[in-house]
């Protein structure tokens, strides 16, 4: 069992027989980075200064050891200044405050580039080790919290400096472990809550799946168990594409009992799932708040709050994007409002992004997600890749995204390391390239 969770872990070597996998402390400490600029609730990390600092400090250290940009980041940084630019001349907010924003957009650009750049190749296999493990650590802790009395009540003293909100509603946060405030019996791992839980087992999952191919084995099924925990509707939705990519692998391969078993998971699985209050109750809520304000006089510009809902925020995007195309960058004026005359906006990431930065701004999040989903064997899995960009694309659909570190991450990581390589390279068995290690990728 040991062996199985912990399956081809150590040893993953490129062409040239360097190990791409293992983590030391510099990873260590570039992947707590990460997580911390991601996904957790550590109001430390969510202040301006100690983000700037960080992303200069890490900036100096990556100019000293590498002296040039690559020019991917330089097309995306005078994109977004275009972008910033227009907007506040178009919606006439050309500020001091608004050119200063565009300060905070490049900090949450750049410092994620770095952190990959300094990371190497082999980051994203590491992060994905990084995240599997700190989920075997959470899962336990999750138990432990809620059966055994007191337990709760010890780990919250080694409190991390959690966001207020969190703290007021009675969580807290060890960083391997967060307890949610607002939903204690849903696993957070190491997310701020539930729903950022999901997305971070989407990511790593699929980057799983990319590099190590689609065999079933106790690693992916405790993936698929923590996602569960979670009990979040995206999650679950992102669950079942995952299930039906590896219900179409099988079918590829022939494999008729393979694929007959992962058919009757699916369907049994998520027909007991819908009837699930939290489930189907969700997603009629959802449509019908949506049709009901859309249908009602006035419509989302007549909405009494600011916040329209992932569904509401699809629509605001597109009446904001039919207003103006480019993208708004961090511009308020011209947006869609509320009755009240604040920003509607909605728990949408990607519809987000699209009004952020345009149309141009959203093809490219689709496309590059779509590069990184691309590096899964050969052409006659095309279908599989969809699948895969469809998990993603639906977590990055409920939370907001744009200003995570690992959106970017992902995000670059196809245009520093694989914009040159074949789709099975860097990674093939190690016996043709007579690389002794005990360890081989399937191809």
């Amino acid at each position: 069992m040991t062996k199985a969770i912990f399956y081809k872990l150590d040893n993953v070597r490129d062409l040239n027989g360097r190990i791409l996998d293992k983590i030391g402390f510099k990873d260590f400490v570039l992947l707590v980075l990460l997580i911390a600029n991601s996904i957790t609730n550590i109001a430390f990390f969510d202040r301006k200064d100690v983000q700037l600092m960080t992303m200069l400090l890490f900036g100096l250290y990556f100019l000293y050891k590498y002296k040039r940009f690559d020019s991917i980041i330089y097309k995306i940084l005078i994109y977004a200044f275009f972008v910033q630019f227009f907007s506040m001349i178009r919606f006439d907010q050309v500020r001091l405050d608004r050119f200063l924003s565009l300060g905070l957009l490049y900090t949450r650009l750049l410092l994620p580039y770095f952190i990959l750049r300094i990371g190497g190749e082999g980051f994203l296999l590491k992060f994905e080790k990084f995240s599997f493990y700190l989920i075997l650590i959470g899962l336990p802790l999750f138990f432990l919290v809620h059966h055994v009395p007191g337990v709760g009540s010890f780990l919250r003293q080694f409190d991390i400096d959690s966001i207020e909100e969190q703290r007021q509603a009675g969580g807290w946060n060890i960083f391997v472990f967060v307890y949610s405030g607002w939903a204690g019996y849903r696993f957070c791992g190491y997310a701020y809550e539930p729903g950022g839980m999901a997305l971070m087992i989407t990511i790593s999952w699929v980057i799983y799946i990319i590099y190590y191919g689609a065999k079933v084995n106790a690693r992916v099924l405790i993936y698929a168990f923590a996602m569960i925990l979670t009990f979040s509707t995206t999650g679950y939705m992102a669950l079942l594409a995952l299930l039906v990519f590896y219900s179409y692998i099988n079918l590829k391969a022939k494999n008729l009992i393979k694929f007959s078993i992962s058919i009757f998971i699916i369907v049994v699985g998520f027909s007991l799932a819908y009837k699930q209050d939290f489930i189907s109750k969700k997603i009629s809520e959802y449509i019908k708040r949506d049709q009901e304000i859309r249908l009602s006089s006035g419509g989302y510009e007549q909405y009494d709050y600011q916040f329209a809902g992932r569904l509401g925020a699809i629509y605001v995007a597109i009446k904001n994007i039919e207003k103006w195309p480019l993208g708004y960058g961090s511009v308020d004026n011209g947006r869609m409002k509320s009755r009240w005359g604040g920003v509607l906006d909605g728990a949408n990431g990607v519809a987000q992004f699209f009004t952020t930065w345009g149309i141009l701004g959203g093809i490219f999040l689709i496309y590059s997600l779509f590069l990184l989903v691309k590096r899964f064997h050969s052409e006659r899995y095309l279908i599989g890749r969809i699948l895969l960009l469809l998990a993603i694309i639906l977590e990055f659909s409920s939370n907001s995204i744009a200003g995570r570190a690992i959106t970017y991450v992902v995000i670059l990581y196809p245009y520093l390391y694989l914009k040159n390589t074949p789709i099975r390279a860097p990674l093939r068995k190690p016996d043709s390239l007579n690389i002794k290690t005990k360890n081989t990728i399937p191809v």
